[in-house]
């Protein structure tokens, strides 16, 4: 029909997920929330073994729902399967004591349009618009992938824009494009427009290898205690960032600064 052109496998990531049923009370003592309240955790590095992605938990009601994304580019070039990557987060220390004695109900997976405002569909055709997941809306910003908002936004303007050409009996794309206009004159494209770049800064692979790593060296290195006199934290984190290649980080907090 026109509306999307070729597309390469980084233009997409696969995640998996996995909903865990677990009564409320066990729930609330494992995560240290309230009745009404819940917990929403990302991970990044050793989930993925470094290559583009990460994991992610969150607490329903009754239920834990974990997974796992990865880029499919990423995924293809070392040659490795998410749902591997799955099996070994769900066994991993930070992991299996939170889900012990829970009861595995669902399983899924599914392709995640990772896409900025360049490479998107056209919205919108005679009698016809995209929204959702098939209008590419959603999002992966780093520290959050969002996508529920911008498919529950999508809707919205759609059934705006197809009551109005129901009334005026004019499906056209001349008609339908006032959905794009709205759609850009909300947070949803506007967001996309502002965050879209950051996609190109998330194919940096230090994110998912060096700079965990660091993190987990200079942690171990700051409450590590022997016989012999206590390092600085400005004596560690000199000793860790000159080994990792100053410029190297400084380039990459400039990229993260402009991007996101």
């Amino acid at each position: 029909m026109g509306l999307i052109s070729k597309r390469k496998p980084k233009h997409y990531a696969v995640g998996v997920k996995e909903i865990i049923e677990m009564d409320s009370k066990s729930i609330e003592g494992r995560f240290g929330v309230a009745e009404d309240g819940g917990c929403a955790s990302i991970f990044v590095g050793s989930v993925t073994k470094g290559a583009q992605g990460g994991g992610f938990l969150y607490t329903n009601k009754e239920s834990i729902s974990l997974g796992c994304v990865a880029n499919i580019s990423a995924a293809m070039s070392g040659d490795i399967r998410v749902d591997e990557f799955m099996e070994d987060f769900k066994s991993s220390s930070a992991i299996k004591n939170l889900i012990e004695g829970g009861k595995s109900v669902e399983y899924s997976a599914r392709t995640i349009p990772e896409f900025d405002l360049t490479h998107m569909p056209r919205l919108y055709g005679d009698r016809m618009l995209l929204l959702g997941d098939s209008a590419c809306l959603s999002m992966n910003i780093g520290y959050a992938v969002r996508g529920m908002d911008s498919a529950i936004a999508s809707g919205f303007y759609a059934a705006e824009t197809a009551t109005r050409a129901v009334k005026s009996r004019n499906f056209s794309k001349d008609s339908l494009s006032a959905y794009e206009s709205a759609l850009r004159g909300s947070f949803v494209l506007g967001d996309m427009r502002r965050f879209g770049r950051a996609q190109k800064f998330l194919e940096n692979k230090r994110i998912y290898e060096y700079y965990p790593a660091l993190a987990n060296r200079f942690l171990k290195r700051l409450f590590s205690f022997a016989s012999t006199p206590k390092e600085g934290v400005r004596e560690i984190a000199g000793d860790e960032i000159l080994r990792g290649g100053l410029m190297k980080i400084l380039m990459d907090m400039w990229r993260a600064w402009r991007w996101l």
